[in-house]
């Protein structure tokens, strides 16, 4: 599992990762599509054009193997 927190990709492999999420999020992520595999949350008052460019991992290979797909 990989997760972005500001700037710095953390990899599970390498480091624990906890993620909590409350049911809001939870029914979110049921809700995706299966080619779906990433979930972003983010402040109200963020601008779209600054959530799609936080999101963008080109520079970061992706496995997608046994893992939720978000």
């Amino acid at each position: 599992m990989l997760v972005k927190i500001g700037d710095k990709i953390y990899n599970s492999t390498q480091v624990p990762i906890l993620l909590i999420f409350d049911a809001k999020e939870i029914k979110d992520m049921q809700n995706l599509a299966d080619n779906n595999h990433k979930y972003c949350s983010f402040p109200d008052e963020s601008e779209e054009k600054d959530i799609v460019e936080f999101m963008r991992t080109d520079d970061v290979e992706i496995e997608i193997t046994g893992y939720v797909r978000y």
